[in-house]
């Protein structure tokens, strides 16, 4: 983007058309989510597409449409450059160091695939989300005892286990493990836990990935080898699943 000139808004449409059969997880239809992506520009591109790629839930068609001018004030522009940054450094995790330039294009978040989502902008700025139990779902969550920040996905919530039951394939409890391993006391015992999946991103999105299918080695079920954490422990990232995803 240029410091002065007219502002092009091209929206990126991602949609499901070939559902990975091996993949473990919960699948992922970007289509279906209430958020999209797309991207600034200070001259209006053609519409590109339909290209394909491949993410973990499958092929996905992606098409990029034609610019349409809008109008923003400094407050706005700051913010898409804040998203710009977070996208880079903290959902794609190519650097921490990403200095939005004039004349490049910046990433920003839509609503109603179109529009330009100021809610979701200006949220970077507000306090850290709280855990939202009912939308257990949409959540990208970070442990807060990790050395390193790792980002996951909730896959869903695990009832047939408690914080004070062993975990599979081990003479600790949730409750013991935690107390043991980093010095903190589980406080709420009642809460389920989460079952979750990595929320890292796969650099080589132009081939099918591996397939990935757990196996059952020791008989404990569904949840055996499944990494489960309390969210009580656990910090939430202001973007949801599905634009992270994407």
């Amino acid at each position: 983007l240029l410091a002065s000139g007219p502002v092009f808004l091209h929206s990126i449409l991602v949609r499901l058309v070939q559902p990975n059969p091996d993949f473990k997880y919960n699948i992922h239809d970007p289509a279906k989510d209430g958020g999209s992506l797309g991207f600034l520009t200070s001259t209006a591109l053609h519409p590109v597409g339909p290209f394909y790629l491949h993410s973990p839930s499958g092929k996905v068609e992606v098409r990029l449409t034609a610019g349409t001018q809008l109008h923003l004030t400094v407050d706005h522009m700051e913010a898409s450059k804040d998203f710009h940054r977070y996208v880079f450094s903290e959902v794609l995790r190519v650097t921490d160091l990403m200095v939005a330039r004039e004349g490049e294009l910046l990433v920003v978040p839509l609503k109603d695939k179109n529009q330009l989502d100021l809610q979701l902008l200006t949220s970077f700025n507000e306090p850290e989300p709280e855990f939202d139990m009912e939308h257990f779902d949409q959540l990208v969550v970070s442990p807060m005892y990790k050395s390193v920040k790792e980002h996951y996905f909730i896959e869903h919530l695990v009832t047939s286990l408690g914080v004070e039951d062993k975990m599979p394939g081990s003479s600790e409890t949730f409750q013991t493990y935690y107390r043991a391993r980093y010095g903190l006391e589980v406080e709420d015992l009642a809460e389920p836990l989460l079952r979750i999946s990595s929320a890292s991103r796969r650099p080589d999105m132009l081939r099918p990935g591996q397939p990935s299918v757990r196996k059952d080695r020791l008989g404990l079920g569904p949840e055996e080898g499944a990494s489960l954490f309390l969210p009580q422990l656990c910090r939430v990232e202001r973007l949801a699943a599905g634009l992270w995803r994407q």
